[in-house]
């Protein structure tokens, strides 16, 4: 279980100017030049959103308790590049400090894990427990493994996967994982999470496998299509009932092409349903590889009183893969760039309120390095204008192009659903808020 390395409400980084929404809020602090990401001092910039609480409390008077802090990573993937590393923990190394600020880390690890196994690429994907461990070490706590690639090594894969967890579990490591059965009889169901007085429900499914082998029996999975989508509902509304809880957060492993940095319509309303309709406060999903927009979604009581709003990641793209390892300085806005590039969604949650602060990191390695050194393989880095400065000279120009992309994205990548028109926004200081394989 993580100990948190700073208490206060908020662990803000400084990446952009300040954007202002109605009910979001983007707010900075700093980080040294070219250098990680560090604990500071709270800003005053905390997320508000609508009064209200969740109809299961209407009524209830609750204990005093620290807002929950959560941050929602992108996909854990592992291409041939990110095999050959002296020390996975390098990885993380640059954001380490900020996934052990909170309270919660989500991440999609998207592969089986596999000892017995050889390391394995696309398009059969394997990695072996080392890679696990430094994710878990770097302060990733809630994993969902219900995806594409959870049955890549077949039954044994699967069944080692789960072992793996469990005992990083067990040791304490990680706090918990979803979206694998351990037997074709045993029915999909959430895990239950109790962290500084809050307790979040945790259920991770997919849309989307690359087999339907015998193996296939053992992930969590719905079909895509309307009879697919409206038995999750069902399942979502029974495990809320069954389970109450503060918060209930869904991972959901998308059936979608790849690469497309707008998420369809179709998709948003029914993302939108789900959080007004079957009980989930977060929809995080993923597949894409690339980030998608995001969005808070009013709510009300059946009372029509403003509850806690919901939140919305429609694809929260890579944290960390091979996918980029050749850089397109000829086009840096091409589809597959935006694999190297994405947010960690810092999430506030109080009794009544819910805000986000998305944060920027980048995918980074510097080719004249060692092949294998902590220089010489991609990790993750706070993406921000020092970092850019701190780049050999021939890397600088693709890198500030990559990361005027994503300041674009945070100007229009979030959304608040309303069913009611907006309030006027305070005057814009400058950009902000948020914009992610072969698979």
């Amino acid at each position: 279980m993580k100990e948190k390395m700073k208490s206060s409400a908020f662990f803000p980084v400084c990446l952009f100017p300040v954007l202002w929404l109605s009910f979001w809020t983007v707010s900075c602090a700093t980080a040294p030049p070219g250098g990680d990401m560090q604990t500071g001092p709270e800003s005053g910039g905390i997320p508000s959103s609508l009064p209200g609480g969740q109809k299961e409390y209407a009524q209830e008077e609750k204990p005093a308790r620290d807002p929950l802090l959560c941050t929602f990573t992108g996909d854990i993937m592992a291409h041939t590049v990110n095999h050959h590393m002296d020390d996975y923990a390098d990885i993380y190394r640059h954001i380490q400090a900020f996934l052990q600020s909170d309270d919660l880390t989500f991440a999609n690890f998207e592969t089986p894990a596999a000892d017995s196994l050889p390391l394995s690429s696309y398009p059969r994907f394997n990695v072996h427990s080392g890679y696990v461990r430094a994710a878990a070490e770097s302060g990733c706590d809630v994993f969902s493994l219900a995806n594409n690639h959870a049955n890549d090594q077949g039954i044994p894969g699967i069944r080692e996967t789960r072992e793996v967890f469990s005992a990083l579990q067990a040791s304490g490591k990680i706090t918990a994982f979803s979206g694998l059965r351990e037997t074709p009889e045993e029915t999909m169901r959430p895990v239950c999470i109790t962290v500084n007085g809050w307790r979040v429900l945790f259920f991770a499914v997919t849309q989307i496998l690359n087999s339907h082998d015998k193996a296939a029996q053992l992930v969590y999975y719905i079909p895509p299509g309307e009879n697919g989508r409206a038995a999750l509902e069902e399942d979502l509304r029974r495990m809320r009932e069954e389970n109450p809880c503060d918060l209930f957060v869904l991972s959901l492993h998308t059936n979608e092409p790849e690469y497309v940095i707008s998420a369809a319509e179709e998709k948003r309303n029914w993302f939108v349903r789900l959080i007004r309709e079957c009980g989930v406060d977060i929809v995080w999903a993923h597949h894409p590889h690339v980030c998608q927009e995001w969005e808070l979604v009013e709510r009300v009581t059946e009372t029509g009183e403003a509850a806690r709003p919901g939140f919305v990641m429609y694809s929260a793209g890579n944290l960390i893969s091979g996918q980029r390892w050749n850089l397109n300085t000829e086009n840096p806005a091409a589809p597959r760039e935006y694999t190297g590039d994405s947010f960690l969604f810092r999430v506030t949650v109080s009794e009544d309120t819910l805000g986000v602060i998305p944060v920027p990191v980048t995918n980074y390695r510097n080719p004249s390095a060692a092949a294998g050194s902590a220089e010489g393989s991609l990790t993750i880095r706070p993406f921000h204008r020092a970092f850019i400065r701190s780049l050999p000279a021939h890397q600088q120009p693709y890198y500030s192009e990559r990361l005027s992309l994503m300041r674009e994205f945070l100007r229009h990548g979030n959304r608040v659903r309303l069913d009611v028109p907006d309030a006027a926004d305070p005057p814009e200081s400058g950009a902000a808020a948020g914009a992610g394989t072969e698979s």
